[in-house]
């Protein structure tokens, strides 16, 4: 499958023209065609297994882990993160004060281990709850245009940027269909480019979910694609 970049042809089309929604119309749009945010707010909680796995650049099995995520959003947040390394139990809960980590139900105290299990937990809640995080104040959306992704979807590129943003800060765009899905993401990370689409996709509760993505390493001109990660989500169906 080739990534091929919709270019702005002078004469032809003007990127006006393209569009002229804003990325936070964008975005709205999405939030939307995912659920919309009613049913968004009104969401007590989701329990999912996460299963990723890592491909070397020959493209065999590098490793694979598998984690049970859950999110409690009503009445008060709470994320637990619990997956086995080894003979070893790693438990991570969060609720937006503090962080704790747990290594066979022992407290872990060191600072470094701590600050990367804040990190874990601040990525889960922001890939999982993806268009919604989106619109979170903290972030500025503006729209970039147009790009294929694979070989039969042209998506609109919104990129995001954060105040406290610097050179050095990953740069993240994100891709929707013309039925507002978000079907992909790009992030430049120490300069290089990994572009993770999202091939199925899952309803729990009148939301939509993700349910398998993709990631690889592409070069500057989102070509010669190698697949570096996989990611399965299967949302447990709890009763409430």
């Amino acid at each position: 499958m080739r990534l091929v970049l919709f270019i702005c042809a002078i004469g032809f089309l003007s990127c006006s023209e393209i569009s002229s929604q804003s990325g936070k119309e964008i975005v709205n749009k999405s939030v939307e065609a995912h659920g919309g945010r009613e049913a968004f707010q009104e969401l007590e909680s989701v329990s999912f297994t996460k299963t990723t796995r890592l491909y070397k650049e020959d493209g065999s099995l590098d490793s694979e882990t598998f984690q049970e995520q859950s999110f409690t959003m009503i009445p008060g947040y709470l994320l637990l993160i619990k997956w086995k390394d080894g003979n070893d139990e790693h438990k991570i809960t969060y609720d937006r004060s503090n962080v704790t980590k747990l290594v066979n139900n022992v407290k872990i105290e060191d600072l470094g281990a701590i600050e990367n299990a804040l990190k874990l937990a601040s990525s889960a809640e922001y890939v999982f709850f993806q268009p919604f995080k989106l619109l979170d104040d903290k972030g500025q959306l503006s729209y970039e245009g147009k790009q294929m992704v694979g070989d039969s979807i042209e998506a609109s590129v919104v990129a995001i940027k954060y105040n406290d943003d610097n050179p050095l800060s990953d740069s993240w765009r994100y891709y929707f269909d013309e039925n507002y899905r978000l079907v992909a993401a790009s992030v430049k990370h120490n300069n290089r480019i990994s572009f993770i689409e999202n091939l199925d996709f899952q309803t729990y509760k009148g939301t939509l979910f993700n349910k398998v993505r993709k990631s690889y390493f592409v070069d500057s001109t989102f070509q010669n694609k190698q697949l570096r990660a996989e990611y399965d989500y299967d949302i447990i169906e709890t009763r409430q």
